[in-house]
């Protein structure tokens, strides 16, 4: 009798937590991030991270942010 072929793992594809839209590669679910759901509407620099986008909007634009569910669109300004 010969060896039994090992099944290879199913890779798990890099997913958006936002939109649930899934990349090929981490770098660019990065990518789109940056360019969706971090970037600031007010005048469009652009994020790493959410709570980095928080502090920004909350000091130079002395605003807060209402997180609205829906396309790609997450994150919208709402001043105070």
């Amino acid at each position: 009798m010969g060896k039994k072929k090992k099944k290879k793992p199913e890779a798990v594809r890099p997913w958006c937590f936002y939109c649930d839209r899934s990349f090929d590669d981490e770098s660019i679910l990065i990518q789109h991030q940056k360019a969706r759901h971090f970037k600031c509407p007010t005048c469009n620099k652009r994020f790493t991270h959410a709570p980095g986008m928080v502090v920004h909007m909350t000091q130079v634009h002395k605003g807060t942010l209402e997180v609205r569910l829906g396309d790609c669109d997450l994150i919208t300004p709402k001043n105070q």
